[in-house]
């Protein structure tokens, strides 16, 4: 088999838009649709999030983590709310979702599938976390979800991809070199095409789309600091690429930010902290 046949044959997989497989569960569906309407409040979210005991469980104790700490522990689902806000709670409540879909039985693509969970939850922790430090707070839970879904087209094509792998190239030896070029190449519009799908809004979508594009927008914050977010994230080696030579001050989106070196070293430092705390959380039943 060619190189060429193959990503021929996941195009066409996208082009035909049959496409279905788990990237979102139920709850975060839900969530979704109710972003799209826009008229939510705490009961709603609460409601959909104690439909599912284990998923209320760890909401609430990322709540209560070092990442969201207030002086009192959150009891309840309207209590978390009460304090991180209704986006914060549904950021959360993506976050607790999306960890068990970053799974996989292929031998080869599991490694490739968590690294880029634990990627994508540090983008996530980094753009929050810099939108509060740079002055950005009232976008601050909107950068946690774009990180958390900047890329999640990979997810969706390496799913496709281990579906391919075990039916009609089952016997066949698909190179990890190809892997990396189909993923890296399309993950931005399958991302883009994935997120408008299911009805996010387009601030989601932009970010999908143009977290790698070479011009910066420099009036999209959340598009900027989620793109800071990433480089950080592949300097410190969080994720399927390490560039530790990358110069994080010296990069576009923080002069575009004026994010000062001293502050990306801080971040650095919390990242590791706040990171694991979270995966550590997220694998408690």
């Amino acid at each position: 088999m060619s190189q060429k046949s193959f990503i021929n044959y996941v195009k066409e997989v996208f082009d035909k838009g049959d496409v279905d497989l788990p990237v979102f569960d139920g709850v975060a569906i839900e969530l979704h649709t109710m972003i799209r309407r826009g008229n939510f409040g705490i009961p709603e979210i609460s409601q959909i999030i104690q439909k599912d005991q284990s998923l209320a469980s760890r909401v609430l104790r990322m709540a209560n983590s070092s990442f969201y700490a207030g002086l009192n522990p959150t009891k309840t689902i309207r209590d978390a709310a009460m304090r991180i806000g209704t986006k914060g709670l549904i950021g959360l409540a993506n976050v607790a979702t999306q960890k068990s879909l970053y799974q996989s039985n292929d031998d080869e693509l599991k490694p490739m599938i968590e690294a880029l969970w634990s990627h994508s939850l540090a983008v996530a922790i980094s753009a929050r976390w810099l939108s509060l430090r740079l002055g950005f707070e009232q976008v601050a839970e909107e950068c946690f979800l774009g990180g958390l879904f900047h890329d999640i087209g990979k997810l969706l094509l390496l799913k496709v991809i281990s579906n391919l792998r075990n039916s009609e190239f089952k016997h066949e030896e698909i190179e990890r070199a190809l892997i990396d070029e189909i993923v890296a190449t399309m993950h931005p519009k399958q991302g883009e095409a994935l997120l408008k799908h299911h009805g996010l809004p387009d601030i989601y979508c932009d970010v999908a789309l143009l977290h790698h594009n070479p011009e910066v927008v420099k009036e999209n914050a959340v598009l900027n600091i989620v793109r800071l977010g990433n480089l950080v994230c592949r300097k410190v080696g969080i994720g399927l690429k390490h560039d530790s030579e990358i110069v994080l001050s010296a990069t576009v989106e923080a002069l575009t930010l004026a994010v000062r070196e001293l502050l990306l070293a801080e971040l650095q430092v919390m990242l590791e902290e706040n990171s694991a705390n979270l995966e550590r959380l997220l694998g408690s039943n």
